[in-house]
């Protein structure tokens, strides 16, 4: 899946919105699976065998001392590599008696709850997606949320990224991105910052949102529809109409 969101987006929201755990963990159970696949055939055996054989013939302590040393021993001969490093932290997860993909959900679970800086919707719902108990019904979670994605246009699922995380080209962000053109974050109605929530909400620059409202019920509403991913076409569509960048996309899906 291709986001579409702005580089500002913070890397804890788009792996969230696209289901990609922190690379690091999406990697060492890469590496995971792969040894269990070599327990299985046989393999793994073989390979110690044969990093023993090279351990012993260039470990530190000489060709004498090497001969004698075991695997474990030998590796500690030679700085840890990046690899060594990563079955360290599988080894870590195999102590825990959980399967790969569960022992990732949950270290995915608390890092993303000990990272809550901000309070966008994204942080809201996926602090909201996250904090089950059980890595299965998270990662059945996330899967069903990232489903609503397949029901949207292209350039609807990327504002849909964009209004939830705040980064969007509206004023208040544009402005906090230093766009030459843009010298306050306040809408041109001078009453609040230019935010999801206040074009929503409906003002003297924005007149619109008061019919979006009478047919698709009051702003509250419409930011938690928006939040979760349920029935956001008609918001997005409107949004559309209201973002420049946007508008070419809308005159082709209006086609």
């Amino acid at each position: 899946m291709v986001a579409g969101a702005y580089k500002a987006t913070p890397i804890r929201n788009l792996e969230v919105e696209t289901l990609v755990p922190p690379l690091d963990l999406y990697l060492n159970k890469r590496v995971a699976d792969f040894e269990a696949r070599l327990d299985q055939s046989g393999l793994q055996v073989v390979m110690d065998d044969a990093r023993l054989k090279i351990l012993r013939r260039f470990g530190k302590r000489g060709r004498r001392g090497c001969r004698r040393m075991s695997l474990n021993a030998a590796t500690k001969a030679f700085k840890p590599t990046d690899l060594d490093q990563t079955q360290e932290a599988i080894g870590a997860w195999q102590a825990q008696g959980n399967s790969p993909d569960e022992v990732v959900t949950q270290e995915w679970k608390n890092r993303f709850l000990a990272s809550q800086r901000g309070r966008s919707l994204a942080d809201i719902q996926g602090q909201t997606l996250l904090e089950a108990k059980e890595p299965k019904e998270i990662e059945k979670a996330l899967r069903k949320y990232l489903r609503r994605h397949k029901k949207l246009r292209k350039e609807e699922s990327s504002l849909l990224i964009q209004a939830r995380t705040g980064r969007i080209g509206l004023r208040k962000f544009l402005f906090l991105r230093r766009v030459p053109s843009i010298a306050t974050p306040y809408c041109e109605c001078g009453e609040e910052e230019e935010t999801v929530y206040h074009v929503l909400k409906g003002c003297a620059n924005n007149p619109g949102a008061y019919e979006l409202q009478r047919k698709e019920g009051p702003t509250d509403a419409l930011i938690r529809r928006l939040q979760e991913g349920d029935r956001v076409r008609p918001i997005l569509r409107w949004l559309m109409g209201r973002l420049p960048e946007y508008r070419l996309a809308l005159e082709l899906a209006t086609d």
